[in-house]
């Protein structure tokens, strides 16, 4: 279970990326080329989603952070978000399934470390309030998994609980963002396939 530190600092690195997704959203659409390599589709008992190719060198937020114990690590991050309705400023209401962890600088970025950290990472389903958000519950799903794809990462979630906790919303549309490191903040937003 990651610590609270790292759970905090998941969940401000998301607010950032949704404050500049909103930003963002009012000057122009979500590229269309990425929006064409996303899919996401939620059934009964699963959500399965699809995130466009990132190089390998490419992969990873954009800067690095200097932790505790004064190593430089890098934050990797795939995320979907459906909003509540009540979702307006202050009040940040929202559920995510989240694939979150980070790694340290000083050891060059292989596939083989990268596969193995995506593997290793739990996947959660969220839900998150507040300005900055914080988690109000989460729900483990029943099965998850998460692996690349010649560059492009496959997320896989199961369990009839979780997939009714994320649904919950009422959303028809979702928020998709990763990290790439050419970019301060990378998303499509798109309708919910079901």
């Amino acid at each position: 279970m990651p610590s609270t530190r790292f759970r905090t600092r998941r969940l401000i690195l998301r607010s950032m990326l949704l404050a500049a997704m909103s930003q963002r959203a009012t000057a122009q659409p979500a590229p269309a080329p990425k929006a064409r390599d996303v899919s996401v589709v939620v059934a009964r008992d699963r959500i399965d989603v699809r995130f466009p190719a990132i190089a390998l060198d490419n992969t990873g937020c954009m800067e690095s952070t200097r932790l505790p114990s004064g190593a430089t690590g890098r934050w990797y991050e795939w995320q979907v978000v459906a909003d509540f309705a009540d979702r307006t400023y202050p009040n940040n209401h929202f559920m995510s399934v989240l694939l979150f962890f980070g790694l340290p600088e000083g050891v060059p970025l292989t596939a083989a470390r990268l596969d193995s950290a995506i593997t290793a990472t739990p996947i959660t389903v969220d839900e998150a309030r507040g300005e900055p958000p914080s988690t109000a519950r989460q729900w483990k799903p029943t099965r998850s998994w998460a692996r690349r794809e010649r560059d492009r990462l496959h997320l896989h979630v199961e369990g009839a609980d979780a997939v009714r906790a994320f649904t919950s919303t009422g959303a028809d549309s979702v928020s998709v963002l990763w990290c790439q490191r050419d970019e301060s903040m990378s998303y499509v937003r798109m309708p919910l396939r079901r």
